[in-house]
């Protein structure tokens, strides 16, 4: 005997609601866990800066007590953006996602970050490292061009919530402590250790080419509450009394643009224009001697400086070995270790000559 097809229908119907029912549970629990974060960070290329051209309408790098010049090509700052680890979250879904991109990178947080540290603190870090480049890319410049420069202490660190915070800033220079000028900085470390909790000292600072009076209470070490504790750490470095440099970049952090400012305080200062009206770009540390240093990220920022236009890309030698198996197509990767060097192969791809590659 055949069963009638409404009673049929009305027996189907809790199945199929039932089915309906677990797929859209499913379908809702796939997607919470593809948005849960997972403790992983995402590395891709970053925007490029022109050293030697403008920023939201005033140039990068404006310099004063010299004659300067224009450029016809680009000097290019690569940097890599950053999601995941102590900045932000990142979702399961965009961590799969991102490993279908090859110009991206996804590494375990612990692998960068193997202590705890909040985001605070790491661009607290990358902002002093950037100011201290800065100096770095300055001096090495001068001494290149063979402009004089003389010996000064500057506010290296401040930490966050620190007795010195809101008073001292990263690339201040100490001109006096409690009336006291500092011959170097383990003197200026002296002066301060002369002090106990709960004393003011007074700096006296410049700033941005000017000078200003800060008054700090001292606090309390955190590992002897005996000892004094101020929250800053100070390094040597160097000025000149006759040119002055402003780097007009913010929201970068690091050190691996120093070689970039510093070819872009050379190329700003001298004749002829080390570009060739050329897009090139390049990256690395620099120190005040000249000696250019290795770099992380240096995948992202050879896609970054190709997506941009650029041919040639000044490579720190150490970073040369991962470059190379990632260079993009169209973009020659020139080896550089001083900033002398790389001047010189400046001048190389201006008269159309070999370069020296990775």
């Amino acid at each position: 005997m055949s069963t009638p097809p409404d009673q049929q229908e009305a027996r189907l119907a809790p199945r199929t609601r039932t089915i309906l029912s677990t797929g859209v549970i499913v379908v809702i629990l796939i997607a919470i866990i593809g948005l849960l974060p997972v403790p992983y960070v995402v590395l891709r290329p970053g925007p490029t800066f022109n050293a030697v051209g403008e920023v939201d309408g005033q140039q990068l790098i404006t310099i004063s007590g010299a004659k300067t010049y224009s450029s016809k090509g680009e000097l290019n700052i690569t940097t890599v953006s950053e999601a995941g680890g102590p900045y932000s979250r990142v979702s399961l879904v965009e961590a799969l996602w991102s490993w279908l991109e090859p110009s991206t990178a996804v590494l375990p947080s612990k692998l960068l970050y193997p202590q705890p540290v909040t985001g605070d603190q790491i661009r607290s870090e990358n902002t002093a490292d950037f100011i201290e480049s800065q100096y770095k890319a300055s001096t090495a410049a001068f001494r290149y061009l063979g402009v004089p420069v003389r010996p000064i202490v500057i506010v290296a660190s401040v930490v966050i919530s620190g007795p010195s915070d809101g008073h001292l800033e990263p690339g201040d220079t100490v001109v006096s402590v409690n009336g006291k000028r500092p011959t170097d900085a383990n003197n200026a470390v002296k002066l301060v250790r002369a002090t106990k909790p709960g004393d003011k000292v007074v700096f006296v600072v410049q700033r941005q080419g000017k000078t200003r009076v800060e008054t700090v209470i001292v606090g309390k070490n955190p590992q002897d509450p005996r000892k004094p504790y101020l929250g800053i750490s100070v390094g040597n470095s160097f000025t000149s009394d006759k040119v002055t440099v402003t780097y007009g970049l913010s929201d970068v952090g690091g050190p691996s643009a120093g070689l970039m400012f510093s070819l872009g305080v050379v190329n700003t200062l001298s004749r002829p224009d080390l570009t060739g009206g050329r897009n090139i770009a390049g990256t690395g540390t620099i120190d005040y001697d000249g000696t250019v240093g290795p770099i992380g990220g240096i995948q992202q920022k050879l896609a970054g400086a190709r997506r941009d236009g650029a041919t040639y890309f000044l490579t720190p030698t150490r970073n040369c070995f991962d470059a190379v198996p990632a260079a993009p197509k169209g973009l020659t990767l020139v080896r550089v270790d001083t900033l002398a060097g790389a001047v010189a192969e400046l001048e190389r791809i201006k008269a159309g000559k070999p370069t020296t590659t990775c």
